[in-house]
């Protein structure tokens, strides 16, 4: 049995199919919203009511198993064991691992990074240790060596460590943030030189520290959110960061899973954050940010393993997230909103860990990687689905972690493709959930779309004031932010009355008394409406609202 959590629903069919040489369950899904029209449609969820007792580890949902397209293109996979780093390289359907490099104190590494910091053209790994030494893995013939590289202090607390080409010439340097200063470690190819690139206020707690490219210019920048909610760009200019604040989100909220690509593809990276199942882009012009609402998850599902990436190879990239319910849920970009779609899921009863993104086949799409304590396993991106599969198997042990992706391999070095007995398995992703579109849909003030304007709508607004002034659905004013304005154009411009009027006649009086104080909820404390004498928004009836009915000044005797 499977629910459909959607504001509405007349009609929803489920199929279900097994097919009994395979220990996977196929699904086939047909939905079908009778009178439902797009704006209406808020957040949906699906969420198994039961679970069947012959689940497979992990679901694979394709419509075939996916073309191999350039496997020397693609992405490896390197894993931590111990003091030995092991890769698995690439021959686009699998990798099998192997040790690539030992060192003393390579369990010890933080901050791992991967870049190509030699020039070489191939991946390789930066790590620092306790002592503040930072090391590479520098990937030569199927072979790491570990060499020491340069040396951070140790008596700050290194908020971020990125990596990036900040001065253009094509080697990546690492960056840090501690102490409100930004440092690049620039690569000479054989050895890192620190160097103080920005100051930024010290006290300013900051948030979402990360490495970009906002203006498109490819040199990375740094950003960063302060306390009070300003976006503030560090711009590279090849030998340093120029400091500007790009925009400003609420600070009266908490955001989640602030991401930063390009979702329109204009070669310049957007940020984007999701606050109370909503998500928002701050679309880059190249000299700020321009905030706007691209679409929503359902607040019913716990999300984790949020990443973006370019899963049907458009050259734009996407969301993907995974529901406590296993789904994995990509929200394709149409370079002005999202449209969610379902494209697999995963076992929800395993620790994944290291989860994250490559191109592991070499064919333009990314993928998703994930691991269990001795396998790793890919979701292959069909673009339009991911097909799970067996990546790589480990050796029994405990000490795995901290699997990254990269090309690490030479042209050559590509093991050979043998043949797979790995079989795709029938099935469709959900059809694409169309979100809102408040540009083109201004809200009017009938926010239960139930085709009057009333006390019921007064309510929701006055709702979204004290808990979501983020939910533009309710911003009458638009001016990017639900508040009083809003509460007093609905009544003065949209209902044409005042504070008072509780039957919604366009005058008080008596009645309008009566109706209130029957209801009995005055100096209670219980929630009540404008019906029931709420006529400031606070969500209570006292005195206030009687105070605000009579400066409206529009008392009117029978």
């Amino acid at each position: 049995m499977w629910q459909l959590l959607a504001q509405k629903t007349t009609f929803l069919t489920w199929e279900r199919k097994r097919d009994p040489s395979q220990n996977t369950r196929l699904q086939r899904t047909h939905l079908h919203f009778e009178g439902l029209e797009s704006r209406q449609l808020l957040a949906v969820d699906l969420m198994p009511s039961t679970a069947s007792a012959n689940e497979t580890n992990y679901v694979t949902e394709s419509d075939s198993h996916p073309e191999l397209i350039n496997p020397e293109a693609a992405e490896d996979i390197a894993i931590r064991n111990g003091d030995a780093w092991w890769v698995g390289v690439s021959n686009g359907e699998s990798s099998d691992d192997a040790e690539w490099g030992e060192s003393p104190n390579v369990s010890q590494w933080s901050d791992i990074r991967v870049a190509d910091v030699d020039g070489n053209g191939v991946d390789d790994i930066i790590g620092r240790e306790p002592d503040g030494t930072l090391w590479t893995a520098r990937s030569q013939e199927a072979r790491f060596s570990i060499e020491p590289w340069g040396s951070w202090a140790t008596d700050v607390d290194w908020l971020h460590v990125g990596v990036g080409d900040f001065n253009g010439d094509g080697l990546q340097e690492v960056v840090g943030f501690a102490d409100g200063t930004w440092q690049v470690s620039g690569s000479t190819g054989t050895r890192f030189i620190n160097e103080t690139w920005a100051q930024w206020r010290k006290t300013a707690m900051w948030k979402d520290l990360n490495v970009a490219d906002v203006n498109g210019d490819g040199l990375d920048d740094v950003v960063g959110r302060s306390e009070g909610g300003g976006w503030w760009v560090g711009y590279s200019n090849g030998v340093e960061f120029k400091t500007k604040r790009w925009t400003k989100w609420s600070n009266k909220v908490v955001w989640e899973n602030v991401l930063f690509a390009d979702v329109n593809g204009d070669r310049r990276d957007d940020v984007i954050g999701r606050t109370n199942g909503k998500w928002w882009v701050g679309l880059s012009t190249g000299i700020e940010f321009e905030n706007s609402r691209w679409g929503s998850w359902s607040k019913n599902a716990v999300w984790s393993d949020v990443v973006s990436g370019d899963f049907n190879g458009d050259g734009i990239q996407e969301i993907a997230g995974r529901a406590h319910n296993r789904a994995w849920w990509v929200s394709l970009s149409n370079s002005s909103s999202f449209i969610n779609e379902r494209w697999g899921a995963w076992d929800k009863t395993t620790n994944w860990q290291d989860v994250q993104t490559a191109d592991l086949n070499g064919d333009g799409r990314d993928d998703l990687l994930g691991r269990e304590p001795n396998q790793v396993i890919a979701a292959i991106s069909t673009g339009s689905d991911f097909f799970n599969t067996p990546w790589t198997e480990l050796t029994a042990t405990s000490a795995w972690n901290n699997m990254v992706a990269g090309q690490f391999a030479l042209s050559g070095d590509q093991p050979p493709i043998e043949d797979s007995n790995i079989d795709g398995v029938d099935g469709h992703a959900l059809p694409a959930i169309p979100i809102f579109d408040y540009e083109n849909q201004p809200p009017t003030g009938d926010f239960n779309d139930d085709g009057v304007i009333n006390d019921k709508d007064i309510d929701l607004l006055c709702a979204a004031i004290r808990t979501s002034p983020d939910d533009l659905r309710f911003d009458l004013t638009r001016d990017d932010v639900v508040n009083k304005d809003d509460y007093d154009y609905m009544i003065k411009e949209i209902l044409g009355t005042t504070p008072g009027d509780a039957n919604l006649d366009k005058i008080m009086n008596s009645e309008d008394l009566v109706q209130v104080f029957t209801v009995g909820k005055y100096e209670t404390k219980q929630p009540a409406g404008w019906a029931e004498g709420d006529w400031n928004c606070d969500g209570v009836f006292n005195t206030d609202d009687l105070v605000a009915a009579m400066l409206a000044n529009t008392w009117t005797a029978n």
